[in-house]
């Protein structure tokens, strides 16, 4: 036998060598059997998954605030709370929101609920950006 039959025959001894397990028997093998070199690792990667989702809702939030700024700069802010608050579903809540304060104005109440209503618009422009990104 020469070097390039015997280089060949190992080769297939290696391939023959590798379990080819789903990766759900894998992962149900690791849990099962804990070693130290594999969390070290496995927490690595946690922690890297962790970081990425950081980023990504970051990123995701600083899209949002620029939608936002560009959307009031072209409407003015003025404008665009007042237009939040001619929707229907934000006007019935103006009464629940800020029926615990005794001493208030009704101009502090409306600054109140348009302070809400904005905070709001931010956090569904966020929501929306985040299910345009899964898509």
């Amino acid at each position: 036998m020469n070097n390039t039959e015997t280089i060949k025959r190992l080769s297939e001894l290696f391939e023959e060598a590798i379990i080819m397990l789903p990766d759900d028997d894998i992962a149900n093998y690791v849990k099962e059997n804990p070693n130290n070199d594999f969390n070290k690792h496995i927490m690595y990667i946690k922690r890297l998954n962790t970081k990425a989702k950081s980023e990504m809702q970051q990123s995701l939030t600083n899209k949002a605030k620029e939608i936002l700024e560009s959307l009031i700069s072209e409407i003015g802010k003025n404008q665009f709370v007042e237009t939040l608050l001619t929707q229907p579903k934000y006007q019935k809540l103006a009464p629940q929101l800020f029926s615990k304060f005794e001493n208030i104005s009704d101009k502090d109440k409306e600054e109140m609920l348009k302070d809400k209503r904005f905070m709001e618009l931010v956090r569904e422009l966020k929501e929306d950006l985040k299910n345009e990104g899964n898509s």
